[in-house]
């Protein structure tokens, strides 16, 4: 395995950018809105990692890819849309959060779900004053950013794996091989089943009217909202 981030033009066909430092795999990418910089985390953990085992999270120059940040942290994590706060959890159940440039700590939200898991996944808000969580306790949370208190918590029934926002009241999660839309008042219905295997990452388009979501067999599916 090549262990290596790539950037590329779609248009030319050609890698522009290769950004290396880590030592094993890499979590889907989060990249800041200019353009200017990709923060990933290292996956390669133990089969049963420990707390002070946690993956690290790297911070690369995207023009140069060169890499200047590594505050520490684990393999779910998100960055909000300023890019001036990142959030990284793991199978301690620890949320921490820090600058993403600087990697100073910003605070750090315990969850108590580290006998279960920990957080799987992690998402900020279009204002990126709330974070959601996709935790291994088969729970969705919601906490505000400041005050790092929980405000919203929803039941994910095959344990979500993946989630993400769809405007400012409405989360989409995987959980198994169910898409499950869930709106802040609790109310939730299924909006897709996987051809296959379960669902372990999800995005979704621009224009807020597609799902777009990858499975453990490998295959990618398309979602319409």
């Amino acid at each position: 395995m090549d262990r290596a981030l790539w950037m590329w033009s779609e248009a030319q066909g050609r890698i522009l950018v290769e950004m290396r430092g880590q030592s094993g795999t890499m979590s889907v990418p989060a990249i800041s809105p200019d353009g200017r910089f990709v923060a990933a985390a290292d996956d390669d953990t133990p089969a049963r990692p420990q707390p002070d085992r946690a993956a690290p999270v790297y911070v690369w120059d995207a023009m140069k890819g060169e890499r200047f940040t590594n505050p520490g942290g684990m393999a779910a994590f998100a960055v909000n849309h300023a890019w001036t706060i990142a959030a990284a959890g793991g199978t301690d159940g620890v949320v921490r959060l820090f600058d993403p440039g600087t990697g100073k700590p910003l605070g750090k939200i315990a969850t108590g779900t580290a006998a279960s898991g920990g957080v799987g996944a992690l998402a900020f808000d279009a204002t990126g004053r709330r974070l959601a969580g996709a935790l291994a306790d088969h729970t969705v949370r919601v906490w505000d950013v400041t005050d790092q208190k929980e405000i919203a918590r929803h039941p994910a029934g095959g344990g979500a794996a993946a989630v993400a926002w769809m405007g400012a009241d409405t989360l989409i999660a995987a959980a198994g091989n169910e898409l499950i839309l869930i709106g802040m008042d609790g109310k939730a219905r299924t909006l897709g089943t996987a051809s296959g295997g379960d669902f372990k990452y999800l995005s979704v388009a621009r224009n807020g009217m597609q799902v777009r979501a990858a499975t453990s067999t490998g295959d990618a599916e398309i979602f319409s909202v």
